[in-house]
C-alpha cells in the first residue's frame, strides 16, 4: 500500500514540474520529458553528440548549453535508445525539445523487444 502512495505523491510533483513554463536560456537547448505512466519512476539518459551530458525524469525540464551549429540529441533508457534528432541552434535562441515514451499501453509490454529504436520519442 505504500508504494501506490509513494508513486501517486511522484506523479503529482511531477505533473506539477511540467506545468512550469519549459522556456530557458538563449544559449541552450531545452529538454522537457512528459508525464508517461511507461517508465514512470526511471530516468532517461540524455545524449548531445553522442556524448552523455546527464539524465532527465519524468515531467522535468533541463537546459543544456551547446554552441551554434547542428546538433544530433538522443535518449537512452536500458538497451533501447531513440532515433537522433538533428536540430539546428541559433545564436541567441532556445531550442525545445519534448521527449518521452512512444508505448503507453499494453504495446510497452514488448515493443521493446521489436522496436527498440521507436521505444522512446523527440520532437
Amino acid at each position: 500500500m505504500a508504494f501506490g502512495r509513494n508513486a501517486a505523491r511522484k506523479l503529482e510533483t511531477a505533473r506539477a514540474i511540467a506545468s512550469v513554463p519549459a522556456d530557458g536560456p538563449p544559449e541552450a537547448l531545452t529538454v522537457v520529458r512528459a508525464v508517461d505512466p511507461t517508465n514512470f519512476l526511471r530516468k532517461f539518459a540524455v545524449f548531445i553528440d553522442d556524448a552523455r551530458v546527464g539524465y532527465i525524469a519524468p515531467g522535468e525540464v533541463r537546459h543544456y548549453p551547446v554552441s551554434p551549429g547542428f546538433h544530433g540529441v538522443a535518449m537512452k533508457i536500458d538497451f533501447c535508445k531513440s532515433r537522433e534528432l538533428r536540430v539546428e541552434k541559433l545564436a541567441g535562441k532556445n531550442v525545445l525539445i519534448n521527449c518521452g515514451s512512444t508505448y503507453n499501453d499494453w504495446r510497452c509490454l514488448f515493443m521493446f523487444i521489436f522496436k527498440p529504436r521507436d521505444y522512446l520519442y523527440l520532437r
